[in-house]
């Protein structure tokens, strides 16, 4: 636990970190497991909890601890989409590895099986014009091969450093992802390799993969389960001291805990709420006193928090977010001006304003200017304010941006936002999108995925009109 004593003299600003504060045994456990990774003894470790718990924050702090034993630390996201791209958080870790290894030593941990790493990122084959085409076998042994060929390519680079892979938001995971986790099962004891996946206990539903998938990651693969619970009151009180720079009274401290039931996310949500309207110092920076739910009008749900801080947010700004929410938790900078409606000179204005507030951050890429909610509470928030109708023409201009760029659209998320649009784009123009999101699923092995797509064309069929659909 954090000490009061221990907290920064000075008030953190908004985008700094809050030293992390409990979870002594979780913090033991994890950093064990990373230790015996970097000197080869493997692992996989599930880290499981609502929504705001910390889960992320507890895989980036192993992941801090990884990197000072000299380990390679990777991080894949699984997206929040009907139909997901298959493999999408180890195509993730595949794009981090091209950034940051020298293409020698890329090369040299692609190995033989460079074929196979190809099939889920093809632009491996720009790079190196030496990858051998895969060899043809039917569609069920040519996954099997793939799913080893991508085990022993994971294997080689934890040989050459060891190797620390975060799998976040398991929850949203395709079934093609969570085979492969499976796959790399046996390899993982005898490898330098931890594999950390973060998932919400509230999301798993009957119609999840990962519902079906955690019996056998942990019989199979036996993966380690750590679930957050809430923190208690000294917690709070550390997390409030850490933000202020000095330690907090009684009262304040019971009245978060009480409004945020102990979740870590929500008690900072909580006190941003009560600071940036005055209710917690006095002008020469001391504590007030006498807080109380009435007197500091503490919203009843942390919602309302997260509503009234994009209250200040200026209309214009406020669209903005809303369209970013609309793309996903991550989004570019060419897709939201595309869709934003805005000069990109008022749509950097909207971006920094958001950043200023946490409500955003900036992410590293090669490609374009990258940005991601800190937190999925925030996004859907925004989504939650916008009507049905509203919704379906924001994912119909997406789809239209996505389109009409020039770099190798994603046809799955271009049918994913044509089926989201609903009635409002032309049913013919779905079918082909989800036509070509199947084939694009069966050309990187992952048949569920295709076949899910394939289903959800079906009902649309008739629906199209038939001399458009033959023409598109």
């Amino acid at each position: 636990l954090l000490d009061e004593e221990d907290a920064d003299a000075t008030c953190l600003a908004d985008g700094d970190p809050t030293p992390y504060v409990g979870r002594a045994s979780e913090r033991a456990q994890i950093e064990a497991m990373v230790a015996a990774a970097s000197e080869g003894r493997g692992g996989m470790v599930l880290i499981a909890g609502e929504a705001g718990l910390g889960k992320s924050r507890l895989a980036l702090e192993a992941a801090a601890v990884g990197e000072r034993l000299g380990m390679t630390v990777l991080t894949g996201h699984c997206l929040d989409m009907a139909s997901p791209p298959p493999y999408q958080p180890t195509i993730d870790h595949i794009e981090q590895a091209t950034r940051n290894s020298s293409t020698e030593q890329l090369r040299l941990a692609l190995g033989e099986n460079a074929p196979e790493v190809a099939k889920l990122m093809p632009s491996l084959r720009q790079r190196y014009d030496d990858i051998p085409p895969p060899p043809d076998l039917p569609p069920e042994q040519e996954r099997r091969y793939m799913l080893h060929g991508v085990g022993e390519f994971i294997e080689r680079a934890a040989r050459s450093r060891p190797l620390l892979l975060v799998f976040e938001d398991l929850h949203w995971a395709d079934e093609s992802s969570l085979l492969l986790l499976r796959h790399l099962g046996p390899r993982i004891p005898d490898t330098p390799l931890l594999v950390i996946g973060t998932y919400r206990i509230d999301e798993l539903g009957p119609d999840r993969p990962l519902t079906t998938a955690l019996g056998p990651l942990r019989r199979d693969v036996g993966a380690a389960e750590i679930r957050l619970r809430t923190v208690g009151r000294d917690e709070v009180a550390a997390i409030l001291a850490a933000r202020a720079g000095q330690a907090p009274p009684d009262d304040l401290v019971e009245l978060v805990l009480d409004e945020t039931q102990g979740n870590p996310y929500f008690v900072e949500e909580v006190y941003r709420h009560l600071r940036d309207h005055g209710r917690l110092f006095e002008a020469d920076g001391s504590w007030r006193g006498g807080f109380s739910i009435g007197a500091t009008e503490v919203p009843q749900s942390v919602r309302l928090i997260l509503e009234r801080r994009l209250d200040q947010l200026d209309g214009e700004h406020r669209k903005v977010l809303s369209a970013a929410a609309i793309i996903g938790r991550s989004f570019s900078f060419e897709h939201l001006a595309a869709v934003g409606g805005a000069d990109e000179d008022a749509l950097f204005d909207a971006l920094e304003a958001a950043e200023r507030l946490h409500l955003i951050e900036e992410r590293p890429s090669d490609r374009d200017a990258r940005y991601a909610f800190v937190q999925e509470q925030i996004r859907q928030t925004l989504l939650g304010e916008l009507s049905l109708p509203r919704r379906q023409r924001l994912h119909l201009r997406i789809a239209d941006a996505l389109e009409a760029d020039g770099r190798d659209p994603s046809p799955i998320e271009i049918a994913h936002h044509l089926h989201e649009a609903g009635p409002v784009a032309p049913a013919a123009r779905t079918v082909t999108a989800l036509l070509a999101a199947a084939a694009a699923a069966m050309e990187a092995l992952a048949f569920e995925d295709s076949l899910r797509h394939l289903r959800r064309a079906e009902p649309l069929v008739e629906a199209a009109d038939r001399p458009a659909f033959r023409s598109a």
